[in-house]
Order: C-alpha cells, then structure tokens, then sequence
C-alpha cells in the first residue's frame, strides 16, 4: 500500500486509530487484528482499491467519512506540522517520512521510520558509493544524507606540467581515502564516484591549484591555471618595480591605471595592438557599464576560458565575482573606461604581445 507514514507493531486497534489522530497528515489505518501490526496511511482509499482481507481492519479517519471516525480532541486549537506528532498538547516529531529520496543506481533496504532507525542504500552491480551508505531518521523528523552512486572511472590523463597535490579516493567498497601521496594516486587503475584530484598551479598564476573529478565514469575538465601578468611581482614600494609605467599596490607591482603590460617591449603601455594570453587584477574593482557578455554561476577558470575564445571582438577585460560566480566579458577595458569599487569582485586586464 502506498502513502504509508509508519508502522507500529503490537498495539491495539484503539491505540493504531488513536497515534493516526494524532497526526495531521494521516487519513486511514490499516490493522492486522492477528499479528497487532498498525500501517498509518497519509490517503484514504475506495473499496476497489482495498480489496478484500478477513484478516485485516480498514479504518477511515477523515473527517467527512460516512463510516464512524476515531479522531479523539487531544490537542484542540493545536495544528502540528507534517510528520509531527500530537503528545501532551504539544507538537512532536516522533518519525521521519517513509519514504526516503530515490538515489540513482542503488537500492535502498529498510522500512522503519521511527526517530534513530536507519535504512542501509547498496550500489548496483558497476557502480560505487561516494559517501554514508546509512541514512538516520533524525530527530528534527528528517532523514540524514545519503552517499550516491555512480559509474566507475579509469586512470585520468595526467597533465606533465602540474604536479599532483592531493586526491580524496573514493573504492568500489565505498571507503573514503585522502592522501598526498602522489605516487599512490598514480597507482590507483580506478576510481569511483566523486573522487577528486588536485593539481598544483606553476608559482606565476591566478590559481593556486586545479581539480578534476570523476562524475559517472567521466572525468571532468582540468581548467586552467591562469597565467599571471610578468609585471606582478612583490613589492614593498614603487621603487622595487622596475617594468617602465609600474608602480606598487597591495603588495604587487603592476601598471599604472588604465596602462596594459606588453611582453614585447615588457614595459607598460596605452593600447595593444596584439593581445596576450595574461591578466593583471585588480581585486575589488570593476568596469564601469561595459558589459558586452554575462555569465552567472561560473568558475573564475570558466570566465578565464570564456574571455579567452571569443572570437566576434578581443577580449580586452573580465571581471569576476566570487560570491555568485558572475563574469562580466567586455572588449574594452581602463583605458576607454572607468574603474569603480566593487566589492567582492576581481578585475582582470589582458596584457599585450605588441
């Protein structure tokens, strides 16, 4: 039967009709008068769909049943939440909802809901587990999180230029491992999951570290590490930044505003008549209403790779907020506009080749 809240077990007919009153979502009993087993339905059903059953008592509790209600007044002018329970005049979570979320590629074993039962989820043959394979009915009457199960990963392609800095490894058995150890990763033929390798950047980017994951049987993207403009480099004062039109700021040398670091003649100049593939930053800052593309929900890697490979004008500048992920793409950048506090995102200025 379907819509079942909970279940009891040795308890009368009186006491089954009396714990569905108690909750407001419960519509029907179903009692087994032999083995004083109580099934607590959140519908009602017609005589078709019950069937018959000499063992077996169907008790209606809606209001507007023509059949006789049990619905005693315990808790008058009291209206509890679903999944709560009446006891004493107050509102009480005594059972998580039955039936727990579906996850893809597994099977999920156990029908007890009561506060601190468990219920156990098996991965399908070919697929491994990433997280608990056991999810508690917690005491706020809802269940815990359950691990998921996806398809197997091979060895991933190891870029030769990085090296690797860390990877949490999901086994076929589910267990969780973490470690630095870069020649056991290299040593692992499969992997399950949401497992995750990290790779450390070069010391001149953006980034610190790139990441790929497995996501059913697929490893996802590696993304860039962001080159740095050559013109950042530490600093304590101007004097210290030797590139012609840099000056010290927060630490890093750059150009003075709104000039672009040239690589050819590594110095700053007003416009390029190449681009570069490195950015300078400005943190906290952004381009004033010249907004030709936006994107939400991005990876700063994405709005790099975005500016990147444009292709209808040169992408002169992005900028990037990291609370939400917008990324602002524009042809323009300092030079032909103006720059203004913003708190929370990071400007980016495309250096030249020429």
């Amino acid at each position: 039967m379907d819509s079942v809240l909970t279940t009891l077990i040795r308890v009368s007919l009186t006491n089954c009709m009396t714990e569905c009153s108690k909750r407001p979502d419960c519509k029907s009993i179903n009692y087994a008068r032999h083995s004083l087993y109580c099934v607590l339905c959140g519908r009602s059903y017609d005589v078709i769909e019950l069937g018959t059953n000499p063992k077996l008592v169907y008790v209606d509790i809606r209001p507007d049943s023509p059949t006789p209600v049990y619905r005693p007044d315990l808790c008058s002018g009291l209206s509890c939440l679903t999944g709560s329970v009446c006891e004493s005049n107050q509102c009480q979570f005594k059972e998580c909802v039955n039936e727990t979320t579906e996850i893809e590629d597994a099977i999920i074993f156990g029908n007890i809901n009561a506060i601190g039962d468990k219920r156990l989820l098996q991965c399908r043959e070919n697929f491994t587990l990433a997280g608990p394979d056991t999810v508690v009915c917690q005491a706020d009457g809802t269940w815990s999180p359950f691990g998921s199960c996806g398809g197997i990963c091979g060895e991933p392609t190891y870029p030769s230029d990085l090296d690797i800095k860390k990877a949490r490894i999901f086994l076929e058995t589910g267990e969780e491992i973490n470690t630095t150890d870069a020649q056991f990763i290299r040593d692992q033929t499969t992997f399950g999951i949401n497992s995750e390798i990290t790779f450390e950047c070069p010391t001149a980017t953006i980034l610190w570290s790139v990441s790929t994951t497995c996501i059913n049987s697929t490893w996802t993207p590696l993304g860039s590490c962001i080159p740095t403009s050559p013109v950042e480099t530490d600093c304590r004062s101007n004097g210290q930044c030797s590139v012609f039109q840099s000056e010290c700021g927060n630490g890093r040398c750059r150009c003075k505003t709104p000039k672009s670091y040239s690589h050819e003649g590594d110095e700053c100049i007003d416009a390029c008549t190449t681009v570069g593939h490195t950015f300078q930053r400005l943190e906290d800052t952004r381009l004033v209403f010249q907004d030709d593309e936006i994107n939400y929900s991005f990876t700063l890697e994405q709005c790099y790779d975005r500016c990147m490979e444009m292709t209808n004008f040169d992408c002169l500048s992005f900028e990037f907020r990291h609370d939400d992920g917008k990324c602002v793409i524009s042809r323009n950048n300092a030079a032909s506009s103006t720059l203004d506090q913003s708190v929370g995102t990071t400007y980016f200025q495309r250096d030249c080749l020429t």
